[in-house]
């Protein structure tokens, strides 16, 4: 694990889900256990160790541990009689690049994918013969009962594509409201993280301005934080730990 994507992933996570201020203080804590412990997969910490660094009551400790388990953020093995309970800490960042590709391949690819691949065949059909078209309008009247949510535009004829990098192509127009709404350089590393991404994937999207929009925004925009945070965030999380828990000896966490 990487202790600071780990708590940038934590920090996304709650604009999206609630968790009460007891199971935020145990994560917190229990990351920072086992940042110090060396990033165990399994690791061992005393129930007044918890309650002691986060000054809950064992009714407390017990209820925000369940919902962290509940939440899928952590897993626990209790102990046995005066022995240490047994956590392991789930990655948030694995889970929300998961969540983000499956939402561009399914969400991006099969959406344009339908709108633009109908369009296409009826506008074949209508230059071809206007009775067949006809026919096929009234057969995709009865197949579909509403139109497709929250589709791309579809491009306008004679609009042509212009090509920013090896993978990566769109309009004037489209690149041109990136710039208005991020400015030259954000799009301009967005365009790389693409063509990056499709070059070493040997992915292909029907619109690269929706693909640009739906996730390679997101990955830049936390790309250029975490640049910013490097040098005097980690400090300060390494100075909140030592405040926190002083002189550390993993010994005292019995594995």
């Amino acid at each position: 694990m990487n202790y600071i994507r780990e708590l940038n992933a934590f920090r996304d996570w709650l604009m999206m889900n609630h968790l009460s201020t007891k199971a935020v203080a145990l994560w917190y804590t229990l990351m920072s256990i086992n940042n110090l412990a060396g990033w165990r997969e399994w690791f061992s910490v005393p129930n007044s160790t918890l309650q002691q660094l986060t000054k809950l009551s064992k009714q407390g400790l017990d209820d925000a541990r369940a919902e962290l388990k509940n939440k899928g953020l952590i897993d626990y093995r209790a102990g046995g009689k005066k022995k240490s309970g047994h956590y392991k800490m789930n990655s948030l960042v694995n889970k929300l690049v998961n969540v983000a590709d499956l939402s561009v391949d399914q969400s991006v690819d099969l959406s344009v994918d339908l709108s633009v691949d109908l369009f296409d065949d009826l506008s074949v059909d209508q230059s071809n013969d206007l009775n067949k078209t006809e026919t096929k309008l009234n057969e995709t009247k009865q197949d579909i009962i509403s139109p497709p949510i929250n589709n791309p535009p579809l491009k306008a004829k004679g609009e042509k594509k212009r090509k920013y990098a090896d993978f990566v192509s769109m309009t004037e127009e489209e690149y041109q409201k990136l710039v208005d709404e991020y400015g030259e350089e954000f799009t301009s590393r967005c365009i790389e993280v693409l063509d990056n991404y499709k070059g070493a994937k040997g992915k292909k999207y029907k619109s690269d301005y929706r693909a640009i929009k739906s996730w390679v925004v997101g990955r830049v925009e936390e790309e250029m934080e975490k640049k910013r945070a490097k040098e005097g965030r980690y400090e300060k999380y390494r100075r909140d730990d030592r405040r926190l828990f002083g002189d550390y000896n993993p010994d005292d966490f019995s594995l």
